[in-house]
């Protein structure tokens, strides 16, 4: 929220956060369609794979490896890109990764065998005191056309550039202050838990292997294509969603929704698999695929865009790069296992893996409850204030003059450092 209003965004802000946005759909699209590339028996012959007897076993190691490395990519890449970001700029840091993604996806379409495949999918996703460029790129996504003076963007522009201040003297947005500062490190722990956990409901495992699933329910193509297309899209009608209603209803309390939600739809389909899978009643069946949706449904509206909203604010500004970098590799350090273990996994197990995913679901939902603070309605200077630390201004304090001054006289000050700052008690949570 901070200083603005619904009133104040601008188009050029919404342009902008959709491209940026694409970026999601790069890793999205690829992890995806490993999933319909499965169901399609042309994928095995082209690479010499057994669908059947001794050789499955073998075919099922080479599938876990497809996904894992492309899991394993993102690893690499999500660690990556707080230096590379802090370094070549925000925008430095897509383009490289857009160049990245375009080898390995070029990769991918040519592959002519299981080799230079694994390698494709690893590649496809491995990857200051500038005060007039900052503030002209903040008068340029929250300037007021109305307004001459600019007097929004001057006091938004006044409060990041105090709190940076503030921040800079504390360190220098190295590693090594992520853990060695006690507030610092109690958000990297929740970053890496929450994209962690995120991926312990199972959702990975259902959007890379729903063929599998659909076909152990006695489906066949072309019906388990259109289950998992249909899957997709409501992923997308949920993230859509969440975009209209997670600032009134709160990070927190939104993943808490979800979690549960996706428990409940994992109980429900362990006990569908466990019954119907080998049998032929079709309602049962059908049953299952059901909550195989209402699981997706929970998670993309309430789960999957909340994570990443989450992890990226609670970091202070210096340190937001490679806090949200280290945070996102808890993601990727989740799916690496999940996914690499999943063919084998339901071929010996079968439905008892999601037992797995339904028991470190609970320990999130207990964990969130008690320890991940609430960041409703809190500017990201602000959110400061939350892990005990130093507020330099606030955006409720500002003035609403139409120039640029701050009345911050009202407000008991300290110098540190030659600048103005006061220590923010944080609010009930």
């Amino acid at each position: 929220m901070g200083l603005l209003t619904r009133d104040h965004i601008r188009v050029v802000n919404v342009l902008i956060t959709v491209f940026v946005s694409l970026g999601s759909f790069t890793y999205g699209y690829c992890s995806a369609i490993i999933s319909t590339t499965l169901g399609q028996p042309q994928f095995y012959e082209y690479l010499h794979l057994a669908t059947y007897g001794p050789g499955l076993s073998h075919t099922n190691a080479l599938t876990g490896a497809m996904n894992g490395l492309f899991q394993g990519g993102g690893l690499f890449g999500s660690l990556a890109v707080g230096p590379i970001a802090d370094k070549f700029s925000r925008r430095g840091s897509i383009a490289i990764a857009a160049g990245i993604c375009l080898i390995g996806g070029a990769l991918q379409t040519g592959t002519v065998n299981v080799a230079m495949f694994l390698v494709a999918r690893f590649i496809t996703v491995c990857l200051r005191d500038r005060h007039d460029d900052a503030y002209r790129a903040i008068e340029y996504l929250h300037g007021d056309p109305s307004d001459p003076q600019q007097s929004l963007a001057k006091r938004e522009y006044e409060a990041v550039r105090k709190q940076i201040e503030l921040d800079c003297v504390k360190g220098n947005g190295s590693y090594k202050e992520l853990f060695t500062n006690p507030a610092n490190r109690k958000r990297v722990s929740i970053g890496f838990l929450l994209l962690f956990g995120a991926q312990c409901t199972a959702t990975i495992v259902i959007a890379n292997y729903g063929i599998i699933l659909y076909t152990g329910l006695g489906y066949t193509a072309p019906t388990t294509l259109a289950f998992t297309a249909g899957w997709v899209s409501v992923a997308v009608a949920g993230n859509t969603i969440t975009s209209l209603f997670v600032d009134r209803v709160g990070r927190v309390r939104f993943l808490l929704i979800g979690f549960c939600g996706c428990l409940l739809a994992l109980v429900m389909e362990m006990w569908l698999l466990a019954v119907y899978q080998n049998s032929t009643n079709k309602a049962g069946q059908a049953a299952a695929v059901s909550f195989l949706y209402i699981h997706v449904g929970f998670y993309s509206v309430c789960v999957d865009a909340t994570t990443y909203i989450y992890c990226t604010e609670i970091f202070p500004s210096h340190l937001r790069a490679r806090g949200s970098s280290v945070s996102i590799s808890g993601l990727f350090f989740a799916t690496v296992i999940f996914t690499c273990a999943a063919p084998q996994a339901f071929g010996d197990i079968g439905w008892k893996y999601y037992i797995i995913f339904a028991v470190l679901t609970v320990m999130m939902i207990i964990i969130m409850w008690f320890y991940f603070p609430e960041t409703k309605g809190l500017s990201l200077e602000e959110i400061n204030a939350l892990f005990g630390e130093d507020v330099a201004l606030q955006a409720a304090q500002f003035s609403e003059e139409p120039d640029s001054t701050i009345a911050v006289d009202r407000i008991p000050k300290k110098e540190v450092a030659g600048i103005t700052q006061h220590k923010e008690t944080a609010p009930d949570v």
